[in-house]
């Protein structure tokens, strides 16, 4: 990491291994502090928002979630994970209007692999 700090792959590792390791605090603060430096990227910016909904910091999770469907709009994981949130939330007509989303684009996508 030390000598390509822009590589994703290697960053989402050390996150990785961080969360396995029980450091989960100091992933998710790793992984937002790359993120100010790093381009915009969907795949990390799920991966933090997962890690903070996991420690019950949803609004934050969400704010990552909202970049992710702005940076990738056809991308079903966003809008899923959005979803997730607002039913933990209970506001469950925003979460089934996500849901629904994420599914119509997994479909979709799904339908353009079997072409």
């Amino acid at each position: 990491l030390r000598d390509s700090p822009e590589n994703e792959d290697n960053l989402r590792s050390l996150v990785y291994c961080m969360e396995k390791l029980g450091n989960h605090a100091s992933a998710i603060d790793l992984l937002e502090k790359a993120l100010e430096y790093l381009k915009p990227s969907p795949s990390l910016r799920l991966i933090a928002g997962v890690l903070l909904y996991k420690s019950e910091e949803l609004e934050r999770a969400l704010k990552h979630f909202r970049v992710v469907v702005e940076l990738s709009k056809k991308d079903w994981r966003g809008y899923y994970n959005m979803g997730m949130v607002y039913k933990k939330q209970g506001i469950k007509e925003f979460a089934e209007k996500y849901f629904s989303k994420a599914d119509s684009l997994k479909r979709t996508k799904e339908k353009l692999k079997t072409r």
